[in-house]
C-alpha cells in the first residue's frame, strides 16, 4: 500500500472512532435517570450525630444532622435500615414536634437502601403525644422509603413554599386513625419554618403514598401567599386535595394537574370553583389523558361534568406527557456567582491607551496564512473534516445536556 493511501485510511479510521464516541456520548446522556449527587449522607438505627455520616459505618441518627452535613448543595440521604428516631424531647410547638431541616439551595433526596428481600426501610418517629412535623428549608424529595409515626399521631410535611416531591415506592406507616399530611406552604403561621418568599409558588408533586390531606398552599390560616400553588398528582391516594385551605390567603392561581391516583373521600379541591373570588384567586383542575376514574370524578360532586360541559375553564380535559421524577424534583435556588476577573476589572478608564496598544500590535503581526499540514490535507481529502466537526458539535451538545440535567428554574 502506498504511503499516501495508508495515511488516508488512518484518517478515515480516526474519523469513525470520533463519530462513534460522539454517538456513545449521546446515548449515555439520553438514558441517564439517576443524577450524580453532590454528597451522600447515611442514617441508620445505630447511627449517632457525632459521626460524619459519610459511610454506613459512620451513619448519623437524625434528619437535621444529615441535612447539615449535606450543606447548601443538597444531595442524598440514604436510610440504611428500619429505624425509629426519638424526637419526644423536642419542644412541642402548636401540637407538633418539629424537625427544622438545614437550609439548602438544591434538592435533598431522602430514600432507603434496597434490602435483600427487595423491600425498602421504614423511618418512624417517636413523639410522645404530638404530631411529627418536617419543616423544610430547601427543595426536598422522598422515594423508596416508608415514613410514619410510631404512635397514634399525625405526620405533617410543611414545605414552607419549597418544592416537595414524593416519588415512587413511598409508603406511609400510620397508627390507628391518624394520617400523613402535606402542605406546600406553612403548617402553622407562627411555629412553622420561614416561608421561602411571599410571592414564591408552592409546588407539591405526588407519585405514591397514602395521604390524608394535601394542600398546595398553606394549611395555616392568615399566611399571605401571592405566588399561587400547584399540585401535580401522578399516583398514590389522598383523602382530599385542596389547592389551599380556606382562610390561608393564597391569592395567586391555584392549579391541580391530575395524571393519576385516587381521591377517595372528597375533593374540596377548590371548594366551589367561585367561592374564593373574594380572596382574589382562581382555581384550575387539569385532567391529563382521561386518567381520572369514575369514582374520583364522582367525588368532585358534579363539578367535573358541569365545568367540562360548559367550558368554564376551571376543569379541563387535556393531553400531555407525565413528568419524570428526577426531572420534576430537581431544583437549584443558588444565587448566581459574582463575576470573577483574572486581573482588575476594566472600567473603561484607559480606552485610549488600549486602542494605541491594539494598533501597535496589529502593525507587528504578519499577514501570512498559516501553513496547512500534511495530516490536515489528508483529513480534508478523506472527508474527515466534516465528521470531526459533527463529533465536536455532538460533544458540545452532550456537555450542554449534562449541565441541564438535575436543574430546574424556580417556578
Amino acid at each position: 500500500m502506498k504511503k499516501s493511501n495508508l495515511k488516508k485510511a488512518l484518517a478515515i479510521v480516526l474519523c469513525l472512532i470520533m463519530s462513534i464516541s460522539a454517538m456513545t456520548l449521546f446515548v449515555s446522556a439520553d438514558t441517564a435517570t439517576t443524577p450524580t449527587f453532590a454528597k451522600t449522607v447515611y442514617m441508620s438505627s445505630t447511627g449517632v450525630d457525632t459521626n460524619d455520616g459519610l459511610t454506613e459505618a459512620t451513619a448519623v441518627a437524625t434528619l437535621e444532622k444529615a441535612t447539615k452535613i449535606l450543606g447548601a448543595e443538597g444531595g442524598e440521604i440514604i436510610v440504611v435500615n428500619d429505624m425509629t428516631v426519638d424526637i419526644s424531647a423536642y419542644e412541642k410547638l402548636a401540637s407538633g414536634r418539629r424537625m427544622f431541616l438545614e437550609a439548602t439551595n438544591s434538592t435533598v433526596y431522602l430514600h432507603g437502601k434496597k434490602q435483600a428481600n427487595n423491600s425498602y426501610p421504614t423511618l418512624l418517629f417517636k413523639t410522645n403525644g404530638a404530631a411529627a412535623i418536617f419543616e423544610l428549608s430547601g427543595p426536598f424529595a422522598i422515594y423508596d422509603l416508608g415514613i410514619g409515626v410510631a404512635e397514634e399521631q399525625n405526620l405533617w410535611i410543611s414545605a414552607n413554599a419549597y418544592p416537595l416531591t414524593i416519588g415512587n415506592n413511598v409508603t406511609t406507616v400510620m397508627q390507628g386513625t391518624k394520617v400523613a399530611n402535606i402542605t406546600g406552604g406553612k403548617q402553622d403561621n407562627g411555629k412553622s419554618g420561614v416561608l421561602r418568599a411571599a410571592d414564591a409558588e408552592c409546588v407539591v408533586t405526588i407519585f405514591s403514598g397514602v395521604w390524608g390531606q394535601i394542600y398546595g398552599g398553606s394549611f395555616a390560616k392568615d399566611t399571605v401567599q401571592t405566588g399561587g400553588a400547584t399540585v401535580n398528582m401522578l399516583g398514590g391516594q389522598a383523602n382530599l386535595i385542596r389547592g389551599a385551605r380556606d382562610g390561608s390567603k393564597v391569592t395567586g392561581e391555584v392549579v391541580i394537574n391530575f395524571y393519576g391516583g385516587e381521591v377517595v373521600q372528597a375533593w374540596n379541591t377548590y371548594t366551589g370553583i367561585g367561592s374564593h373570588a373574594a380572596e382574589g384567586r382562581t382555581n384550575i383542575l387539569n385532567v391529563y389523558n382521561n386518567s381520572m376514574s369514575d369514582t374520583t370524578k364522582a367525588n368532585l360532586g358534579g363539578v367535573y361534568a358541569a365545568d367540562v360541559t360548559e367550558g368554564a375553564g376551571t376543569v379541563n380535559n387535556v393531553t400531555g406527557t407525565a413528568p419524570e421524577f428526577f426531572t420534576i424534583s430537581a431544583y437549584d435556588f443558588a444565587p448566581p456567582a459574582p463575576p470573577t476577573f483574572e486581573d482588575d476589572p476594566d472600567l473603561g478608564l484607559n480606552d485610549d491607551e488600549d486602542k494605541k496598544d491594539e494598533t501597535e500590535t496589529k502593525a507587528t503581526e504578519t499577514t501570512a496564512a498559516p501553513e496547512t499540514t500534511e495530516a490536515e490535507t489528508e483529513a480534508e481529502e478523506s472527508g474527515c473534516g466534516s465528521v470531526i466537526g459533527a463529533g465536536a458539535i455532538a460533544i458540545v451538545a452532550v456537555t450542554g445536556a449534562a449541565l441541564v440535567v438535575g436543574k430546574k428554574k424556580e417556578n
